[in-house]
């Protein structure tokens, strides 16, 4: 009676999207995204916006054509909210929504099976330069279609990339195996990562996405297309090399 659904994806499985007070009105869900943006300061540019989405359950896939455009809006409302005085901390616009959940708040079954699959490893390279971190890489084939980055213990695929649907037979066992569990534990439903997962390489990450024996040096690319091997950086073994 209090609330509606707004989503940009319902399925058996899963919902993308939020839950809002009935009298707010927004006329699209872009509309709803650009408001969640402008209400927090965590993110830089578009990629770090469309991470935030998807890391929150505003969005489910690795990209989104109109980003930018949302992004935009979401700073002419910050400028517009910060032009307002006395207002209070809770918000006062007329599209109020609300913050997002603390990581203590995550689904803890889901938290869970990502520790127990993750190889742990406290080695941590401290050659590792900062904004290599920062850099997204993508890899896509056929149906499979994911977005991830480089960690500190190794190479993470973001909630909402896609697997490939078919597995074939030059995947090697181990990565069968693996994906086989991924999907037991519903880390993967009905091929989409429901959460951030971090692989020990960027080949095994590869492996899972595309269902095939992969080499994650030139399957996983910048959004101009340079591979991991031309950017000089490897990633085996939960540690991650830069060379050049």
């Amino acid at each position: 009676k209090k609330f509606s659904l707004a989503h940009a994806r319902f399925l058996d499985s899963d919902c993308i999207g939020a839950m809002v007070k009935k009298p707010v009105h927004f006329d699209s869900y872009d509309e709803l995204l650009a408001d969640v943006l402008a209400k927090n300061d965590v993110w830089k540019d578009d990629n770090e916006a469309l991470r935030f989405l998807i890391e929150e359950g505003y969005w489910g896939r690795a990209r989104y054509g109109k980003i930018s455009e949302i992004c935009s809006t979401a700073r002419n409302l910050r400028r517009a909210a910060s032009q307002k005085t006395n207002a209070s901390e809770a918000g006062s616009t007329d599209k109020d929504t609300f913050r997002h959940p603390t990581k203590e708040s995550l689904n803890i079954n889901f938290v869970q099976a990502e520790s127990k699959l993750s190889i742990n490893s406290l080695d941590t390279n401290l050659n590792i330069h900062g904004d290599v971190k920062d850099i997204l890489l993508y890899c896509n084939q056929g149906t499979a279609n994911a977005v991830g980055h480089i960690s500190d213990h190794g190479f993470t695929v973001m909630k909402g990339s896609c697997v490939a649907d078919r597995v074939l037979r030059s995947m090697p066992s181990s990565g069968k195996d693996l994906r086989k569990r991924l999907e037991k534990t519903r880390i993967i439903v009905g091929g989409v990562f429901q959460i951030n997962f971090t692989f020990s390489s960027s080949s095994a990450a590869a492996s899972v996405i595309l269902g095939r024996a992969s080499n994650g040096n030139i399957e996983w690319k910048t959004d101009k297309g340079k591979t991991l091997h031309e950017l000089g950086i490897t990633v085996r073994n939960n540690k991650v090399t830069h060379w050049i």
